[in-house]
């Protein structure tokens, strides 16, 4: 798992395939803006040290741009 900061409100993760099935979660389920989803961003940004830098709140929006490549990676 890899996780940057793009910019103040944006971080860009990438996992492989593999790591995702290790969380049991599965791409279509991160696609949906679901609290699914969202928990699961959430507790990646906590891993990584980033939570100190975003605020959150329950009445925050969540916004994915997901992407898969060839080489069994998702963005």
């Amino acid at each position: 798992m890899k996780i940057e900061k793009v910019d103040e409100n944006k971080v860009k993760i990438i996992l492989s395939l593999e790591e995702l099935e290790m969380r049991n979660i599965s791409i279509s389920e991160l696609q949906m803006n679901n609290s699914l989803a969202r928990n699961f961003f959430k507790s990646l940004i906590e891993e990584s040290n980033l939570d100190e830098d975003f605020i959150d709140n329950e009445d925050s929006q969540l916004f994915i741009e997901a992407a898969a490549d060839n080489t069994n990676t998702f963005v």
